[in-house]
This record gives structure tokens, sequence and C-alpha cells, in this order.
């Protein structure tokens, strides 16, 4: 399955089994942990065959498919030659002040979970960075995550085409007089179908955004090296088709920053390029000029009524901001952000589990070294690509290129999102962290 026009080595067998296990594995956990790990999701558990297939599943399913990952991954990689350097021991630091953070916490159960997830995220950034190593053409992970991205892509396009719909209508048949109730106790569900924003397989729209960000760059590349033997033309129209699939999932959902980032990342990708520079320049104006339009004409009405989610996370932010001050050496724990938040914020505000910014949930949540030692890691790891030009890199692996822009569209939305505490998100993104790492 190597691509004729690849000058890349395709991996040797050791390497080909794991890629192939981490391509089975990040395509079910983007698929089957959308949910936070602050949310309880035992009540999420599939009781049929059917659920278990197109339904979310509990993040407590995690460790099911987690274990095998480390135990195949640590089988698999060939450890002969390893090499590390000090700033690979970042996530481990950051890791082990959570710990110590987790001493003091206001809650040990929401800590507790937290932990647990974020201890595999350490993980599989170790083994992306031991066990990518000397890999050449990794088309078995390409293509789980490019599979993971048509399942998503199909599930938003269902809930646009009716599936929100039938869905609202099964809900206030199934509840009826006691629909006022069923608000009352499952507001964020409540809301998510009430509104026509999709959210494919994640727990909210924009959540659907971040996965987009991430997985719609690395899947078109992907596409592209996977057809050489097909005509120019065709393969323009595969990627155009798919790349436009993707780009309206994004509008569906609904997310402002995440259409915005899009734009960002597809401008980053034209000046890498190697186009010639009137083609450049023609396709930055025509990108700037209909994305912003789009943009505009999607959201008039939410500006018109006072962009209330802005509000929102400015409320968030400060009561974020209130807790490092109370609490600046260890937080109030991991992945308790709203127990603080609770008590500091005003009676009319929307309650928050979340900061929806991983950089200051850190500082909340684990005072100003963890999020010293986070923010240290993340932004580091963003210098360290462009530093190497990965996104210039498109004739030697453009799929390598892609996946470093999608990593950065995601970090990026991070600044107003919780991407960290979904393991959907988070465990891909920190196992290409690894991969990025590696010296080469």
């Amino acid at each position: 399955m190597r691509p004729a026009s690849s000058p890349i080595a395709a991996p040797a067998p050791p390497a080909l089994g794991f890629t192939a296990l981490a391509g089975l594995f990040f395509f079910i956990v983007i698929l089957k942990l959308g949910d936070p790990v602050v949310i309880p999701t035992d009540t999420l558990t599939p009781d049929t065959l059917t659920d278990v297939i197109f339904g979310v599943w509990p993040n407590s399913w995690g460790i099911y498919l987690f274990l095998p990952m480390l135990v195949g991954g640590l089988a698999l990689i060939r450890w002969k030659g390893v090499r590390v350097s000090w700033p690979l021991a970042l996530p481990l630091a950051w890791l082990l002040w959570q710990f110590v953070s987790a001493t003091h916490t206001v809650d040990a159960t929401l800590t507790n979970a937290t932990l647990s997830h974020f201890t595999a995220c350490v993980v599989l950034f170790y083994l992306g960075y031991f066990g990518m190593r000397d890999v050449g053409w990794p088309w078995p992970l390409l293509l789980g995550f490019s599979l993971a991205f048509c399942w998503i892509i199909h599930s938003g396009f269902e809930q646009h085409f009716g599936g929100l719909e039938a869905t609202r209508e099964q809900v206030h048949k199934a509840y009826g007089a006691n629909w006022a109730q069923m608000a009352h106790d499952n507001p964020d569900f409540v809301k998510r179908i009430e509104s026509n924003r999709i959210f494919a397989t994640f727990v909210y729209p924009n959540a659907l955004a971040g996965g987009l960000l991430l997985l719609l760059p690395v899947s078109l590349a992907f596409l592209w090296q996977l057809t050489p033997k097909v005509s120019t033309r065709v393969r323009i129209v595969f990627v155009g088709v798919l790349g436009g699939c993707g780009l309206a999932a994004l509008y569906w959902s609904g997310s402002k920053a995440g259409w915005l980032i899009a734009l960002v990342m597809a401008l980053l990708a034209l000046i890498y390029s190697s186009l010639p520079r009137k083609f450049k320049m023609g396709l930055i104006a025509a990108i700037v000029i209909l994305g912003l339009t789009a943009f505009v004409i999607h959201n008039t009405r939410y500006f018109e009524r006072g962009a209330t989610s802005v509000a929102a996370r400015f409320d968030y932010w400060k009561a974020a901001l209130q807790t490092i001050r109370a609490h600046p050496l260890l937080g109030s724990g991991p992945g308790t952000f709203s127990r603080p938040y609770a008590q500091l914020k005003e009676p009319q505000s929307e309650m928050a589990r979340l900061t929806h910014n991983d950089y200051l949930e850190q500082g909340s949540d684990s005072g100003l070294i963890g999020m010293a030692l986070y923010c240290f890691f993340i932004f580091l790891t963003i210098f360290r690509v462009f530093q190497r030009k990965f996104l210039g890199n498109w004739a030697k692996a453009p799929w390598f290129a892609a996946l470093t822009l999608g990593l950065l569209g995601i970090c990026l939305q991070s600044f107003v999102e919780y991407h960290l505490y979904i393991p959907a998100l988070a465990w891909p993104a920190f196992f290409l962290f690894g991969w990025v790492w590696q010296e080469k």
C-alpha cells in the first residue's frame, strides 16, 4: 500500500505491526471516547450490539482499549539505538506535578478520573516517540485516522439532514409532560439536541470542530498519496469532495474559532507550498474573502445577540484566574475547575465543568508550576514543528506536513476549548506529539 510516488520506504514488519495496532486503536478511540473525562459516562453503557457499533462508549471502557495498545506497543517497539534528550522529560514532569497537585484536590473523584486520563496521554506520547522511529510510510496509522474522519463526516451529515430533528421528536415523545424535569437533570444533552449545530460522535459541536481540525489535513494528504496512478484531475476531484465535506461539517458545527483557525491553517499550507507565487496570492485572496464572508453570514445573528459564548468564556477565565490567585502552587486539583467555579460564578452565569482554555485550566487545576510545564511543552512542540519546516516538506512527506498542520490547529483551538480532557482528541494528539519530537 506504499504510494508509488513517495520516496519514503515502507515500514519493516515490526514497525508495520505497531502502526497497524495504533491505527486500529485510534480509529476506535476517536469515534467512541468523545466525552470529557470529568463527566460521568457510566449511563452510556451500550445495551445492544447496535449501540456498541454506533453509540458512544463510557470513558471507563478506555482502559480496555489502552492496555492492549500499551502491551502491544512495548512488544513491537524496537529499542535498539534509542536516543533521548532532556525535553522528553517535560510530559513526565507535568504528569508528576499533577499527582502532587492531587494531594490537595477538592474533589477526589474528578481528580482520579483526570489523572488516569493524563497518564494515558503521557504514555501515548512516549509510545509515539519510541514506536514511530524509522517508520517511513505508516499507511495503517493514516488509514485509521482517515476512516475515523470519514465516519465522523457521515455522522455529522446524518445529523444535519434530519438526524437531530428526529432525535428531538423521539426525546420529546418519550418524556412528554416530564420534559421540564429532563431539561433540569440533563441540561447539556437538552441544549445539544435543541440546537441545529451538529456534533457527530463528540460531546458537543466545538469538540467536533477540534476533531476536524486535527484529522482533515492528514486525511486529504493520505487520499492524495494513496492514488498516485490516478490522473491529477481525478485526484483533485477526490480530494476536493472529501475536503468539501469536511468544511461543510465544520461550518454546520457552528464553531467560530474552529472556522477561523481552519482559514489560518489553509493559508499556512499555501504559504509553505511550492506553488508559483502568482497562484499562491490568488488562492490566498480567495480563501480570505470566501472564508470571512461565510463566517460573517453564518454568525450574524450570533453577534446581534451579543456573542453570549464569548462572554461566558470570559466568565470562566476570570474564575480560573481567581482560583490561581487563591491556590497558586497546587491549584484546586486536576479536573476540578467546576468546584471553585460553582462558588465564584455570577448567579445568572451558566454552569461549566471546564475552563474552555486548556492552558488556563492547568493553572486553575494544578497551579502555576503545572501551567508552566504544560504550556512550555506545547509551545516548544509547535516551535520544533516550524523549526524543522515540516509544513514545507510537501514533496518528501505531504502526509507528515498535513499531520503537523492538524496538530497546530488543535493546539490553537485549545485556547478557547477543553480538548485536553477529551480522550478522542487528547490521546491521538499526544501520540502525534511524540512522533514530532523524534530526533531526526
